[in-house]
């Protein structure tokens, strides 16, 4: 069934999800009934490209981002020296470089690179060792893929003996052993480390908090939990590695947690569950994306006898504030938060479908900008 659908929008079996969607495009503009003088074969045609395009999306696998290659220039550097940083991956939609020059400076982010690539920096002001970290995102609608990796480059020795002051010498004492392949810096109190492939928690002391056993971990610095993998099912662990939404949900059945607010599917119906896994807003609905300015975009079936979905938003106590007569805006580009491209408010606005055309609605459900567009790119600020 896969390959008649590829066939229809004049694809090969396996094209990436932006080829589908230019694809339905240029189809769907080329056959569309109304401009063909309502012809019934443009109409069938029609009809064939949408569920093609509904159909290709929605069983659409984003391929994982993987790194390929990851090394710098030096092992160890001085105080105000450059090193280059080397990188090799695909499948990413955003590529991240974190310089981490410990507790006592700021880490510096450089997001947005290309798949592979080299890039040189200046070091300055760090403590005896400086992490250099490369984080690959990818998302879809339900989806998210990160993986990371670290480098520790160490401090000159000459440079750490030199730290004396009023006759008094300085040491410094190995805390965490050189024995884990990669980190995620959480707080000032917690890491998260990755050993034999899996991920785990930490305590500054280097105390495990939580064994290295998840498949996958993901901080989320807003809500102050983690999200994580376990054996191909979801769930949330919290900054000590204790379980507070278990992991019972299959991968894509769990989103991200906004607002205090997490979507999760059950039964093949999406709903809202708190960080206490307390159900919040019943699963009732066919689609869900994140709370943004208090609203989420959630989705009904438009009738007994369609397969058609619409999408209206709820406010954070499930009461209906928008009706439901929009339609997914899926030309959306969004940069930060590429794994949403369906109406989310942003700065009291969202960007939403009707009649294959995109236009702008307010927390009210006013029409602020009419439906003529066919794409935004906007950057999201609950992200921040």
């Amino acid at each position: 069934m896969g390959d008649y659908y590829y066939k229809i929008l004049g694809l090969e079996k396996g094209a990436s999800l932006e080829e589908i969607k230019a694809a339905y495009k240029e189809y769907a503009k080329n056959f569309h009934p109304d401009k063909q003088g309502g012809s019934e074969f443009f109409k069938k045609r029609f009809q064939e490209i949408q569920e093609a395009y509904e159909y290709l999306t929605k069983n659409y696998n984003q391929p994982k981002p993987e790194i390929l290659e990851f090394h710098v220039s030096k092992e160890e550097i001085s105080d105000g020296e450059f090193i280059e940083v080397y990188w090799e991956t695909k499948n990413a939609k955003n590529v991240i470089i974190s310089i981490d020059r410990g507790k006592k400076f700021e880490h510096t982010n450089y997001e947005n690179l290309g798949d592979f690539g080299k890039k040189k920096f200046k070091i300055s002001n760090f403590d005896n060792e400086l992490s250099i970290c490369l984080v690959l995102w990818s998302f879809s609608e339900k989806k998210e893929d990160v993986v990371g990796d670290a480098i520790v480059v160490k401090k000159k020795v000459s440079d750490i003996t030199k730290c004396t002051h009023v006759n008094r010498s300085y040491t410094f004492e190995l805390v965490i052993p050189y024995q884990y392949e990669g980190f995620m810096n959480i707080s000032k109190e917690r890491a998260g480390v990755k050993l034999n492939g899996k991920w785990g928690l930490i305590d500054k002391n280097g105390n495990l908090l939580c064994p290295c056993k998840y498949d996958s971990l993901f901080f989320n610095e807003k809500e102050g939990l983690l999200s994580a993998e376990l054996n191909g099912k979801s769930g949330y662990i919290n900054q000590n590695g204790v379980e507070v939404i278990p992991f019972r949900y299959n991968k894509d059945d769990l989103g991200f947690m906004c607002e205090g607010l997490v979507s999760a599917r059950k039964n093949n119906k999406w709903g809202f569950i708190d960080k206490n896994e307390r159900c919040v807003i019943p699963f009732e609905y066919d689609d869900a994306s994140i709370f943004s300015n208090g609203l989420a975009p959630v989705a009904l079936q438009s009738g007994w006898f369609s397969n058609k979905i619409k999408y209206g938003y709820i406010d954070t106590t499930g009461a209906k504030v928008i009706p439901f007569k929009y339609d997914k805006a899926y030309e959306i580009d969004i940069f930060i938060s590429p794994y949403y491209d369906i109406g989310v408010f942003s700065d009291g606005l969202a960007f939403v479908g009707k009649n294959n055309k995109g236009g702008y609605i307010n927390s009210q459900g006013n029409i602020v900008v009419p439906f003529i567009y066919d794409a935004v790119s906007i950057v999201m600020s609950f992200i921040k």
